[in-house]
């Protein structure tokens, strides 16, 4: 064997090679990120991938839902509710996706785990040329460990969270074109810049802070004097003022913007300005800490998952010693113009919008809301990395194995949290199962996970399994409205009711039904639910004194009458029944089940004409109610015309209907 002549010398030419080869390095990069999330390509549509695919009428209509994508508030597609956004880029790709693939949630997935490659492809290739070749194994490091973040998972594997990968996504690409005009002066890679900017614009709001980002990677990492940089950025404000307006003018000219509750941020519920900011201090400190250790993770922390709290609060001293310590590091080191000090104010200004301390948003805290922010952590612990292991010192430029083997420390551990993750994002059910751990403290969570259990249970055939179903639902609807105990939980008490009446506890149905209703009087959907729990209770009174004041107060549905009229015959008043029941058809002729009910009732006083020209509008409003003929038949025999009653049976049997043997 021949002997090691290279002994005693610095091995660096196999790093060196591997960046030297493009193709092994982009595709490395490329290919960790599409293949860390390939396993969500069979997954099924979670959360709300419904508003943004089958559920979006524009989205559904394909090509055709161009027009309406653009000129409508982002959720418009669903529903009314302005929550005042207005992203059409992820909107006009799920339309792109919808006409080419159809209703197929592998091929969406597919698109975003796709893109999501490609952006940290071009990730990584921008920061090789931001950073210097002096600081490629800086760029290759912070890459990697951006790619396999956990807290990315939310964004990958969701598919509505395409926003955050588009914005990102033409960020990078603006960003590398305004590089080149600062070297070429090229006014068409200006051009192209200011472009791309509009659309990581029409992305997500949020990108407007890459416009500050743009002018500080432009002062720390070339040499392009101030007021150039200046001049470079005007088009690109120029470009976010166009923006606005666009933003507003859509925006404005739909309905007025639904407020947002402390369902949606429990820092609502904050009893003062200064609960508040600490909350929300606090709150930083949290996504810092997840930032470097990304777990549990959840689709949801709103109230009470983290409490409101104030400025004596452990966790609250903690975050602002954290925020002071990174700004002192930052502020000290900038005039250096480090890649450290550049990755914290990375940190800092991208994260401005959604840290709730300046104004309060739409959300109380997001994985996703680490998308963009981490990248800055990302680059900071890169170079620390590179700095503290021989890296920087070997020149920066080499696949440095002491640099390398720390790193991996860090990023096997990420990839199989990622790994496990993406799991739990199968659908719905996998996902509210696995979070129910992660946030107990969410009033949301037991909810959704309580009214998954409770659909489990309406679908089970098996009495044994239906019961466990319930008897489980129960205990997640319980647990979210003792969280809870305001408006926000009438859904949550409502189902309650529905899962109490599954389990024939109907006056617990009926309480359950009327808390629902006290926190949301106006919400016709429970208004059914309460008189027929009484009715099954046996509280005949409470039944027609609850839809008497339904009657009267304009909350009453179209079965409130017939609620309120089997009341009445069940209080042997039939006269009030028949007068109830009459008045139910007079109010809604096409109403068959009104017919029937006043058919029945007719039929029972000896009526038996009237209850057979009622039965027979009920059956010609709707023919699947067969019985109808079986009443009329016997309204026959009662008045002793065989041969009609003959035939009302033989039209019965013929309808599908059988004769008792």
């Amino acid at each position: 064997m021949a002997k090691d002549k290279s002994k005693g010398k610095p091995k660096a030419s196999s790093g060196s090679s591997f960046f030297s080869s493009n193709k092994l390095v982009y595709g490395l990069v490329f290919g960790l990120a599409f293949l860390l999330y390939a396993n969500t390509f069979g997954h099924q549509y979670a959360l709300d991938d419904r508003a943004v695919t089958f559920g979006n009428k524009f989205v559904m209509d394909g090509f055709g839902g161009y027009d309406d994508i653009l000129t409508t508030f982002y959720w418009q597609g669903f529903w009314d509710a302005n929550a005042g956004l207005y992203r059409p880029m992820s909107l006009l790709v799920f339309a792109t996706e919808w006409q080419l693939a159809g209703d197929s949630p592998g091929f969406f997935h597919f698109v975003n785990v796709a893109l999501y490659a490609l952006t940290c492809l071009l990730l990584f290739r921008l920061l090789r040329k931001l950073l210097g070749e002096q600081n490629l194994l800086t760029s290759f490091v912070a890459t990697l460990l951006f790619i396999v973040h956990p807290t990315h998972t939310e964004v990958v594997a969701n598919i509505k969270s395409l926003d955050e990968i588009l914005s990102l996504l033409f960020f990078v690409l603006s960003m590398s074109q305004l590089l080149k005009y600062s070297e070429t002066a090229k006014p068409v890679n200006l051009a192209g810049s200011a472009l791309l900017f509009f659309c990581a614009l029409l992305s997500k709001e949020g990108a407007i802070l890459f416009f500050p980002v743009m002018g500080l990677s432009l002062w720390y990492f070339t040499k392009t004097p101030v007021k150039k940089i200046a001049l470079a950025l005007a088009p690109l404000a120029l470009v976010a003022v166009c923006w606005f307006l666009l933003h507003q003018w859509v925006i404005d000219k739909a309905s007025d913007p639904a407020p947002y509750t402390y369902q949606n941020n429990s820092m609502l519920a904050s009893s003062d300005f200064m609960e508040h900011k600490a909350t929300a201090i606090g709150m930083f400190g949290r996504y810092i800490l997840k930032a470097l250790v990304p777990y549990p993770l959840s689709y949801d922390y709103s109230f009470s998952e983290i409490p409101n709290t104030g400025f004596g609060d452990i966790i609250v001293l903690a975050s602002l010693a954290a925020i002071a310590a990174l700004l002192y590091f930052a502020i000290r080191q900038t005039k250096e113009k480090t890649i450290v000090s550049f990755g914290i104010w990375w940190f800092f200004i991208t994260f401005a919008l959604t840290c709730n301390i300046f104004y309060i948003i739409g959300a109380t805290m997001a994985d996703r809301f680490l998308f963009v922010p981490s990248l800055g952590l990302c680059l900071a612990a890169a170079w620390l990395l590179a700095r503290y292991t021989g890296g920087l010192q070997a020149g920066g430029k080499t696949l440095h194995r002491n640099t390398i083997n720390v790193s991996l420390i860090l990023l096997i551990p990420f990839v199989l949290i990622t790994l496990n993750r993406n799991g739990d994002w199968y659908d719905d059910a996998t996902l509210f199962t696995a979070d129910v751990n992660h946030t107990p403290g969410s009033a949301r969570v037991h909810y959704n996970y309580g009214t998954l259990l409770m659909d489990n249970g309406n679908k089970e055939t098996d009495p044994m399994k239906r019961q466990q179903f319930f008897a489980e639902s129960e205990k997640a609807l319980r647990e979210a409205v003792r969280i809870d105990t305001s408006f926000g939980t009438y859904n949550a008490w409502a189902n309650l009711g529905v899962v109490y009446y599954r389990q024939q506890r109907y006056l617990e149905s009926a309480e359950a039904t009327r808390q629902a209703i006290k926190r949301n009087p106006y919400d016709k959907t429970y208004s059914d639910n309460l008189p027929d729990a009484y009715g099954m209770a046996g509280q005949y009174d409470s039944l027609i004194a609850y839809a008497k004041r339904c009657i009267r107060d304009s909350t009453m549905t179209r079965k409130t009458r017939l609620y309120l009229g089997v009341g009445y015959l069940n209080k042997k008043d039939t006269a009030a029944a028949v007068a109830t029941f009459r008045e139910a058809t007079e109010k809604d002729p096409t109403y068959a089940d009104a017919w029937e009910k006043l058919g029945n009732v007719l039929g029972m006083s000896k009526k038996y004409e009237e209850s057979i020209k009622a039965m027979e509008t009920a059956y010609k409003l709707d023919d699947k109610k067969i019985d109808a003929l079986r009443i009329i038949a016997v309204s026959y025999e009662m008045m002793g015309d065989k041969q009609k009653m003959q035939e009302y049976l033989n039209r019965f049997v013929k309808a599908g209907g059988q004769l008792p043997r």
